[in-house]
């Protein structure tokens, strides 16, 4: 049974979701990891070369009518479930994995944060998990040395256990798997399926927050974000967004 399973959602563009799913066994501890890759009918599905992908602890599943994400976090939480898993992330397939992002996120959980999230170069349309705000002097680069060394210096300015109440951005969400499904919309479903593609971690968040569950950014956590990769850079902005010129 898997300590951790993260739910990583694809709609094409596999070349970061593969980024993905390698910088998170790349620099993620040696604990018992699964990566479940959900797919929303994405007409590559079949060309994409899975050779080259991890071959350990990554599952696949595709769907064949497109319904939008959260279906695919829903399909992922409960898979978690099935697994027996401790933790669950639900995030999104345009990121990159730092090194120790996992314990401070996990030590917030524990110390009792329901819902816990990271900072990142571009968060979303929240500011308050912005690396900017927190590393001075932060350059935006998706080098695996810097990203690196900008980790380390957050976990530095930011030691032992810390956290900030705060509405979490959805780009990534981490917290026990029991508490996901503690706080389900229903029986079958953890966010509401009638936000398809986007309202769903705030109405989730809104509901936990009825329940009195603590909803947290964690500064020494560090979630590299390229942002909007597939459904386009948002219209109030992209600010923090990257692509790679590789």
């Amino acid at each position: 049974m898997p300590e951790l399973t993260v739910v990583l959602p694809t709609f094409g563009h596999f070349d970061y979701a593969r980024r993905a799913a390698e910088s998170l066994f790349a620099v993620t501890p040696r604990i018992d990891l699964q990566c479940l890759v959900v797919d929303d009918c994405s007409p590559d599905w079949d060309s994409v070369d899975w050779k080259a992908w991890p071959q350990e602890r990554l599952e696949r599943h595709h769907f064949n009518e497109w319904a939008g994400l959260t279906r695919s976090w829903n399909w992922g939480l409960s898979r978690a479930r099935e697994l027996g898993s401790r933790y669950a992330v639900c995030t999104n397939s345009d990121i990159r994995f730092t090194p120790g992002w996992f314990e401070p996120l996990r030590d917030a959980i524990e110390a009792g944060v329901s819902l816990a999230g990271p900072l990142s170069n571009a968060p979303g349309y929240l500011p308050t998990q912005d690396i900017e705000r927190h590393l001075p002097g932060y350059q935006l680069s998706d080098d695996p040395a810097l990203l690196a060394e900008q980790a380390s210096a957050l976990r530095t300015r930011y030691p032992g256990v810390c956290h900030k109440p705060a509405h979490v951005n959805g780009f990534f969400m981490m917290a026990k798997t029991d508490v996901w499904w503690s706080g389900a919309f229903d029986a079958e479903h953890v966010f509401d399926p009638k936000h398809r593609l986007t309202g769903n971690e705030d109405e989730l968040q809104t509901r936990w927050r009825k329940m009195n569950r603590a909803c947290c950014y964690v500064p020494s956590s560090f979630i590299f974000h390229y942002r909007s990769v597939s459904r386009g850079f948002p219209k109030l902005g992209n600010k923090g967004a990257f692509r790679p010129t590789e």
